[in-house]
């Protein structure tokens, strides 16, 4: 058994030395030892998803939990608010951050509905390695930043 590590190696050893004396510098296409893991290797990054709708199911379920604060309504006042959080790696919402109001009463009403937010799953990252035609994922979840606007807008009369 020893004697054929041995070979083995050598002939690893010998086949890299054989790479190193082709390589032509006049090519503009050299490849390097990341070009290989290039090839082997593949990013790969998945979003997080809400409720099995991915991220853009998120909006939806607060528009139909937001409730627009009579005193604005019957003043007309309305915006943009632009909220940003942290979706963690076990899929709990953390951060928020009230980036733009028009008012602070609408401020509050939706970081109170990001705050009460069901789990998520969360966003993963990581490589896919190619290895005899069979694709081997090594992909962990990850914290990831997520921004949405919510339009509180006052109806026509």
């Amino acid at each position: 058994m020893r004697r054929l590590f041995i070979v083995i190696l050598l002939l690893v050893a010998s086949g890299a030395q054989a790479q190193t004396n082709d390589i032509d510098i006049n090519r503009r296409e050299c490849e390097t030892p990341l070009d290989s893991i290039r090839r082997l290797y593949i990013p790969k990054e998945v979003e997080p998803s809400f409720k099995g709708g991915g991220i853009n199911a998120f909006p939806r379920w607060i528009g139909k939990r937001v409730i627009y604060p009579s005193s604005l309504l019957r003043r007309n006042i309305g915006g943009t608010v632009r909220v940003q959080f942290s979706v963690n790696t076990k899929g709990r919402v953390s951060d928020i951050k009230i980036v733009e109001s028009p008012h602070p009463a609408l401020s509050e009403e939706v970081f109170q509905i990001v705050r009460r937010s069901p789990r998520w799953k969360p966003g993963r990252q990581g490589m896919v390695r190619r290895a005899d035609g069979v694709a081997v994922e090594a992909i962990k979840p990850v914290k990831t930043h997520i921004e949405v606007s919510v339009i509180f807008r006052a109806p026509a009369k």
